[in-house]
């Protein structure tokens, strides 16, 4: 993946809506602890030595909802500050997410300012009013409009990411594994209709248990994972052709239906393939014909 187009949004997303974003590699799920200073969490506390633990856990149980519902979610950190979480997949695996804030929807008033000090009551942390509103007065008040308007910028970013590293997974696999070219050459003659790993190890005079073992050492993926992402591939540039409808696109890439079609494309891309045409909309504003649903 292309790190200097990754700082290159940072810049331009930072500089465009005033927001920190930050990239977190790896699910901070595993984490047992606050790790070394970085955007997505306030070590040593921005209200004190005890909020980062906090601070991790309601990073945590974001992270959790956005993995387990496959779309972004935007949450509050301990000090009742706005943050955005959008995971970023290679298949079915999460490799890590996109982190938008922190920041506010409202300034900090005296209303405000008394419901934010009984939350901090619920985390413990009842005598840092100070440092509460330290962070508030560093963080951005951004209008909904606009904050919409960034978890749509950035959930597109996300996407990308997300593509770019199917895309790799798929290259690198290639180069690496002559076991797959052999596969590619049964899936195109079948051209991936319905078949399985079984067939695929028939006609390689393999067992198939063999067969999926040489695969996953080779591949780092299932022979199921490496397909799913195969056709999901398909699929995006299938899409772009605005006389197909989604149903066709379906049928073209080896989906068995349109609700699994449906399904493994918004695992994937994070959105259905209607929200994924219509996001890629003017890339295909040359072509006049209308597109069908």
């Amino acid at each position: 993946m292309n790190s200097s187009v990754v700082h290159q949004f940072q810049m331009a997303f930072t500089n465009a809506t005033g927001l920190p974003v930050t990239l977190l590699p790896g699910p901070v799920e595993s984490c047992s602890h606050a790790p070394e200073p970085s955007g997505g969490f306030c070590i040593d506390g921005c209200l004190g030595p005890q909020s980062g633990q906090w601070c991790l856990r309601t990073l945590q149980g974001a992270e959790r909802k956005a993995v387990s519902d496959h779309r972004r979610v935007q949450f509050k950190c301990p000090s009742g500050l706005m943050k955005i979480l959008v995971p970023v997949w290679m298949g079915e695996k999460h490799l890590g997410s996109v982190l938008v804030g922190p920041f506010s929807l409202d300034s900090l008033n005296g209303k405000k300012l008394r419901e934010l000090q009984q939350r901090l009551k619920k985390f413990g942390l009842e005598g840092e009013t100070d440092r509460l509103k330290v962070s508030w007065n560093f963080s951005p008040v951004v209008a909904r409009d606009k904050a919409s308007a960034a978890s749509e910028l950035v959930h597109v970013f996300a996407q990308y990411l997300s593509e770019s590293a199917n895309s790799l997974c798929l290259e690198d696999a290639a180069q690496d594994s002559n076991l797959l070219k052999q596969v590619e050459a049964c899936l195109e003659e079948f051209q991936d209709d319905a078949i399985e790993s079984r067939d695929v190890a028939r006609r390689l005079d393999l067992s198939p248990c063999h067969f999926c073992k040489l695969f996953k050492e080779q591949t780092g993926m299932t022979f199921s994972e490496y397909r799913v992402i195969r056709r999901v591939e398909k699929a995006r540039q299938l899409l772009l052709d605005p006389t197909l409808r989604i149903g066709e696109v379906a049928d073209a890439c080896g989906f068995g239906s349109l609700p699994y079609f449906i399904r493994a494309f918004r695992r994937h891309q994070g959105c259905s393939p209607s929200q994924y045409r219509a996001q890629r909309r003017p890339e295909i504003q040359d072509n006049k014909t209308p597109i069908p649903a």
